[in-house]
């Protein structure tokens, strides 16, 4: 002889509540990570800009970035000053440098940039006491960066 359970309306509703409340657990994963996972002691990954370092003008840096990305500025900074000066012109800041965005710390009005990290390079040159301003991403082209300096390109 089989028995027949019928189940009255609160008790369903218990029951489907607590079949919710497993799957919602279920789905969620496991343990926080710890901190050691993270960087961070607030168990968030931590974001920070690229540093900036003040080069000292008298001491010319160089060896981090490509000698084509150097020569490829270089070309740049002749087409909008002359050869001559370019050729005269002191390298003083060449970094490695991680952008913010693909506009390499140089947006331009209207334009659209990529935003994830992107490695790459800052080369400033100084002509005549004038500095100019070169960006390249780590496989790219250099290209001017006016921040309101002199016009180089």
């Amino acid at each position: 002889m089989t028995r027949t359970y019928r189940l009255d309306t609160s008790t369903r509703l218990a029951t489907a509540m607590f079949s919710a409340l497993v799957a919602i657990a279920a789905c969620t994963g496991g343990a926080p990570s710890s901190d050691a996972d993270t960087g961070s002691p607030s168990g968030r990954p931590s974001h920070s800009l690229p540093a900036r370092v003040s080069p000292d003008p008298s001491a010319p840096v160089t060896g981090e970035v490509p000698a084509a990305i150097v020569d490829a500025a270089r070309v740049l900074l002749a087409d909008a000053v002359g050869a001559e000066a370019a050729a005269a012109a002191t390298l003083v800041v060449a970094e490695a440098v991680t952008w913010p965005d693909g506009s390499l710390g140089c947006p331009e009005p209207g334009m659209l940039y990529t935003q994830q990290l992107v490695p790459g390079y800052r080369l400033v040159f100084e002509v005549a006491g004038a500095s100019f301003d070169y960006r390249a991403s780590e496989g790219g082209e250099p290209r001017h960066c006016d921040l309101g300096g002199p016009r180089a390109s």
